[in-house]
């Protein structure tokens, strides 16, 4: 009897060690894919010098032959939790990236007198999914993992957009109120 009751619990720890190791290679190659996402919208935005609509198809065109996607509600939701101050100008997501203006020139001149020229940078945000409902079940708020970077600085007469005064910014208020109600 006492080898009988070894054996099924060398089974039960090999299952375990099984599940554990096959979750770990499931996150790492996601984690890998918002990796290269975050770096391909990257250079997309530096080759086009700023999120321009060129850029957001070819990112789009980019995004669906990766088979890259995140859950539409929990990325802005995940944004807005993160959200510590306003600094940022214009921020925007779509298709599970997130993509966010800074100005460099905030306390030069509006006439250029000194001679240094306007820029902005912008950082980029991917997303990591983990939907594992026994996972999500013991942390509640590890659904999402965020990988980030940054552009060069691009110069020139570029500013950023005013996300209160463009369509998608009230489209991502929406969404906001829509995901917190759940």
């Amino acid at each position: 009897m006492k080898e009988a009751i070894g054996g099924t619990l060398t089974i039960y720890l090999i299952l375990i060690f099984m599940l554990i190791l096959s979750g770990y290679m499931a996150f790492s190659v996601n984690y890998t894919k918002a990796f290269r996402v975050k770096n391909e919208v990257i250079n997309l935005i530096e080759q086009y010098e700023g999120h321009t609509p060129n850029a957001q198809s070819k990112i789009k065109d980019y995004l669906r032959n990766m088979n890259y996607s995140t859950a539409g509600n929990p990325v802005i939701a995940f944004e807005n939790s993160v959200r510590k101050d306003n600094k940022y100008q214009y921020t925007n997501c779509q298709d599970g990236y997130c993509v966010r203006c800074w100005d460099t020139n905030n306390k030069l001149n509006a006439d250029n007198a000194d001679g240094i020229e306007n820029g902005i940078y912008y950082t980029v945000y991917t997303y990591v999914n983990i939907d594992i409902p026994i996972f999500n079940k013991f942390f509640p708020g590890m659904k999402l993992f965020r990988v980030s970077g940054e552009t060069k600085t691009i110069y020139g007469n570029k500013k950023c957009e005013d996300s209160s005064s463009s369509p998608f910014g009230k489209i991502i208020d929406s969404l906001t109120e829509n995901a917190l109600r759940y």
